[in-house]
């Protein structure tokens, strides 16, 4: 297993994820950049109001729920071919 793939499976909590041609790439790769950049977010944001732990639990949350989002919509689209 290559470590980009590596990677994914643990960016995905496991589940495998393959892209078939370039268009999956970018879209999974994509969803990664923005779930990382927006849980960062959530976790700063959160962490300067309440408290350090609390950004770190806000924002491991939100990259989870995002994750699972982004997952469902690539799922959905192979499942309309």
């Amino acid at each position: 297993m290559k470590p980009s793939d590596r990677f994914l499976s643990i960016a995905f909590f496991g589940v495998k994820r393959e892209a078939d041609d370039i268009f999956e790439y970018v879209a999974i790769w994509t969803s990664l950049v923005i779930s990382l950049f927006l849980a960062a977010g959530v976790a700063i944001g959160v962490g300067k109001v309440l408290g350090v732990w609390f950004g770190l639990i806000a924002g491991l949350g939100v990259y989870g729920a995002s994750m699972r989002i982004c997952s469902l919509v690539y799922m959905h689209g192979h499942w309309n071919r």
